[in-house]
């Protein structure tokens, strides 16, 4: 399953992994564990988490080193093979 919200005290009670988006751009994608490890001054909080990382000052993003890259295209439905004929059966 798949949420999308900006309420984060959502995503910390019904989420087991975040990807965190600033801005148009991943900021964070990992597991909650993987990531307080990696910002441990976010102190074990996803909001402190996601205002540490998209400040003026943020630190460089830093994946954790199991998190695979994000890829919004498993997420999708698949391509129709059938697609639609544009043309006309009359000459």
């Amino acid at each position: 399953m798949l949420l999308s919200t900006h309420i984060l005290q959502e995503i910390e009670v019904l989420c087991d992994r975040v990807i965190l988006i600033n801005g148009g751009s991943v900021v964070a994608d990992g597991n909650f564990e993987e990531l307080y490890a990696a910002y441990p001054a976010a102190e074990r909080n996803l909001e402190k988490l996601f205002r540490l990382l998209t400040a003026s000052n943020a630190p460089t993003p830093v994946a954790p080193k199991t998190a695979a890259p994000a890829d919004a295209s498993k997420y999708l439905p698949p391509e129709s093979s059938a697609a639609p004929s544009t043309e006309s059966s009359e000459s």
